[in-house]
């Protein structure tokens, strides 16, 4: 996983890229641009940059996400957040705070424990998120270190 697929396509632009310093990670297979870096990596002090000189197709971008992700160590709020539906969670002093936006139109079930802000009901389990719309639930505070992040929703 995360590698770039064998049969990636690219659409829209394309830019001839001369390296400095970071490494190529993909080239163009065919075309005017046969060869040189489609894909760039450029690790500089305690970070890393990636340059993509192209729009690559949905499979292609996907891999390429799933590589950067894992290469930085970035994990998702939620794992087991369906499809289509982005998960922050924000610590207070208190309690934390799940939010949970569905962006596939579809709704869904999300697992929570805490009460959903928005309607005030108890939540045990799993909480509905509706189509289209959004659940804030204040959660039972974990005994760990307060956590947050953010994941932007799965096209694939």
């Amino acid at each position: 996983m995360g590698q770039v697929p064998e049969n990636a396509t690219a659409a829209l632009w394309s830019e001839r890229l001369r390296l400095t310093s970071a490494e190529p990670i993909s080239s163009y297979a065919d075309g005017p641009l046969a060869g040189v870096p489609a894909v760039t990596r450029n690790a500089h002090g305690t970070g890393t940059a990636w340059y993509l000189a192209t729009r690559p197709d949905p499979v292609t971008l996907g891999a390429l996400l799933d590589r950067i992700r894992d290469e930085a160590d970035v994990r998702p709020v939620l794992a087991t957040a369906p499809n289509g539906i982005e998960a922050v969670r924000r610590s207070g002093a208190d309690a934390d705070y799940l939010f949970l936006i569905d962006h596939s139109g579809a709704g869904a079930e999300v697992p929570a424990d805490g009460v959903e802000l928005l309607t005030g009901k108890p939540v045990h389990g799993s909480v509905t998120v509706p189509a289209g719309g959004v659940a804030v639930v204040r959660e039972t505070r974990r005994n760990q270190s307060p956590q947050t992040g953010r994941i932007h929703p799965r096209s694939r």
